[in-house]
């Protein structure tokens, strides 16, 4: 059980203050702590939230789709937390896929924002908007630029 009146990324938040240097994610030999998931999903969330406005000229609401294309690892931990502080709803998207059938997904979601792995923008058959598509690389800029504080939460619970 958990409490009805609180998101999972508030709830994973109050956990990443109680605990930031308990390990959260493991992959491949590499290791995150809570600390810095909440400080690196914050900053992504933040960049989401940045260019989906200037993108749209609206904030974004709760529930717009955001298609993650991003291989398994820390990089899609971070993004999906990120999507759900922004306010979004992550679409999974495996890089796997046929390209007809991402350009379709794509297509579907109506989104205005991707996120990727620079790795995977570089194919030239991967049917990706570049404008729209945000890097989120863990060595990436976006991680040194945007603020790491806590944001404002867009959707509820429900």
């Amino acid at each position: 059980d958990y409490p009805m009146d609180k998101t999972v990324h508030g709830l994973f938040s109050e956990r990443a203050s109680e605990r930031p240097d308990a390990t959260a994610l493991v992959f491949e030999g590499k290791e995150m702590g809570y600390g810095e998931l909440e400080r690196r999903s914050n900053q992504l969330a933040r960049r989401i939230r940045s260019q989906y406005l200037a993108r749209t000229g609206s904030a974004m609401g709760p529930d717009t789709l955001v298609p993650l294309f991003l291989e398994r690892g820390l990089e899609m931990v971070v993004s999906i937390l990120a999507v759900m502080k922004a306010g979004g709803a992550y679409v999974p998207i495996d890089p796997g896929y046929p390209h007809e059938r991402v350009g379709y997904i794509l297509s579907d979601t109506g989104c205005e924002i991707v996120l990727s792995q620079q790795s995977l923008m570089e194919d030239p058959e991967t049917p990706l908007a570049m404008e729209g598509t945000i890097a989120v690389d863990l060595s990436g800029e976006l991680y040194s630029e945007e603020d790491h504080g806590p944001l404002d939460p867009v959707s509820g619970p429900r």
